[in-house]
């Protein structure tokens, strides 16, 4: 029993599961009678719950917004997380009618100008499996996280790529990225596996080189249609695009799907209650102490109201808030490896460009300390060790053949260009 994660019993059964009430009584001893406000990362805590009916308990996990270029964001939950969090309860019963959304237009535009300059592209030799109809990236996420064992309804992650597949069309393409950061990566798409995918789906696009770079899936956004998921905060943020968005099941991101929340308005009402309301800036409660404490004061007062309004407006602590969060794009802290992918593609796409040119009649390659290891030390060696090799042999050669033959070399290194004609004279 001690092996188990209780995670997904807490977040399913509460008390009533295998692990809530245990848990409560063997902590009691060690606990507080009374405290006003619980602060916890990204688990489920029924337990404390029962035992502080009248506290606070502010759930904290990355926002959907929190990796570079964007600000750093929180989710700042006093409800929950996943399907218990106030996020769930406000998207559920999304007001579309607030016109007051330049604010968060801005952070759209400003998503989009970021991402835009900062894309992942597609290696070449992976390209060729695009089709001719819709884009649609596929992030996956982590079979283990008990939310996804307990809202989504797959096995794992395998079965969430074969649903994808059922939902597009023949000649739309699926891009999947592996969740591949920190401790907690899985990486699923063998060979064998997209082997049999594409045997029923030709337009299964996985680049490996992707799995190198820290949160790629969301560089892949300017360059798809649609993002279809079951868990990923790429749906949250596909909404500052004017991307599909697919949910897989009845999830936390259910209410996210184009089919509930299509129109521009809605898009942006639901963007606007994340970062406005439920997602603050990560300094603003860890290094600005007003702020939090007023935000803590606030969301203690409004326990008893319904789960989507305990949520506090930030601009309400900050009228500067929207400013210092438009303010926090990052695009100097996105991991170096995507732009040395950058590179690499561009060096791929000329010399591309040079074998496909009219003018070009014979290619020649070196293959040495490439292809071909040197066993020697450094490359001329290889002269002194062709004149002992040839003398070996019987062969009458000239007299210091080997620096002959290093300084012909020399004398030709002035050379801007080398022709066949030069190196046979030499």
């Amino acid at each position: 029993k001690t092996a188990n994660d209780p995670s997904k019993d807490l977040y399913a059964n509460g008390l009533s599961g295998e692990f809530g009430s245990p848990l409560m009584e063997w902590l009691r001893p060690f606990l507080p009678d009374q405290v006003e406000v619980v602060l916890l990362f990204e688990n489920p805590v029924p337990f404390l719950e029962a035992m502080y009916p009248d506290a606070l308990i502010v759930h904290q996990m990355p926002g959907a917004f929190s990796r570079p270029p964007y600000p750093h964001t929180i989710q700042f939950d006093p409800a929950g997380l996943f399907k218990r969090s106030a996020l769930y309860s406000a998207m559920e019963a999304l007001d579309a009618t607030d016109q007051a959304l330049q604010n968060v237009r801005v952070f759209a535009e400003q998503t989009r100008s970021a991402l835009i300059s900062s894309p992942f592209e597609v290696s070449h030799e992976h390209k060729s499996f695009f089709g001719r109809g819709r884009r649609y990236l596929l992030p996956l996420q982590i079979s283990a996280h008990y939310a996804f064992q307990q809202d989504t309804n797959f096995e794992n992650q395998v079965s969430l790529i074969a649903a994808a597949c059922e939902l597009i069309d023949p000649d739309d393409s699926l891009l999947i990225t592996e969740y591949s950061t920190g401790p907690y990566a899985e990486k699923v798409c063998t060979p064998d596996l997209l082997r049999v995918l594409r045997d029923k789906r030709p337009h299964i696009v996985f680049d490996p080189n992707a799995s190198t770079i820290n949160s790629v899936s969301q560089h892949i956004l300017p360059n798809v249609d649609g993002v279809i998921t079951a868990s990923s905060s790429l749906a949250a943020q596909g909404l500052a695009w004017d991307h599909e968005i697919r949910i897989l099941g009845d999830t936390h991101l259910a209410h996210l799907d184009s089919d509930v929340i299509g129109s521009d308005t809605q898009r942006l009402s639901a963007l606007k209650y994340m970062l406005g309301k439920n997602q603050p800036l990560a300094s603003a409660v860890t290094t600005d102490g007003k702020f939090l404490t007023h935000l803590l004061e606030e969301m203690h007062a409004r326990r008893g109201l319904p789960p989507a309004e305990r949520c506090v407006d930030l601009a309400s602590i900050d009228p500067d808030y929207w400013s210092r969060l438009n303010a926090g794009f990052r695009p100097d802290k996105v991991d170096p490896a995507l732009q040395r992918s950058k590179v690499k593609q561009k060096r791929v796409s000329a010399f591309e460009r040079i074998l496909k040119a009219d003018n070009i009649r014979l290619v020649s390659f070196d293959l040495f300390d490439t292809l071909i290891k040197r066993p020697v030390e450094n490359p001329a060696d290889v002269y002194a060790l062709l004149e002992l090799r040839l003398k070996d042999k019987g062969f009458e050669i000239p007299l210091n053949f080997a620096d002959a033959r290093l300084a012909a070399e020399l004398d030709d290194a002035d050379e801007r260009e080398y022709f066949l004609s030069i190196i046979a004279t030499n």
